[in-house]
């Protein structure tokens, strides 16, 4: 893990109500921008850039700006709180959240629920593919 939760959740098991950054549009932006402009950065390092969001997509819209400026928008925000349903934890939800990317000698993934950044060598063990 390079970087951690952005906020830890006010209760165990919480849904996305119990996490902080997901009070408002602007703590969000507040939050997540900064971690979106860590993942990008490290990935223009590689001139590996992420050209689609998964989370717009099923919302039918396209990424718009930069990486870091597309997570920390509101419409991104938006989006991700049309996903997530009350009552279910966000530590199960997120596992299908991730933006991976293979880079040499290994991979680095960025979650899209709570910012966390994961890098390892080799293969990733969750992800087969990139």
């Amino acid at each position: 893990v390079i970087k951690d939760l952005v906020s830890m959740p006010t209760r165990a098991q919480g849904d996305w109500n119990a996490y902080p950054h997901f009070s408002g549009k602007d703590i969000w932006k507040k939050q997540m921008g900064p971690r979106a402009a860590l993942f990008e950065g490290f990935l223009e390092q590689f001139s590996i850039y992420v050209s689609e969001c998964p989370i717009c997509k099923q919302a039918g819209r396209g990424m718009k700006g930069t990486f870091e400026t597309h997570v920390a928008g509101p419409a991104h925000f938006k989006h991700m709180g049309r996903l997530l349903p009350d009552d279910v934890p966000l530590s199960e939800l997120r596992q299908n959240m991730w933006e991976e990317k293979r880079i040499r000698g290994g991979a680095i993934r960025f979650n899209y629920a709570d910012g966390v950044i994961e890098m390892c060598k080799g293969v990733s063990p969750d992800s087969g593919s990139s």
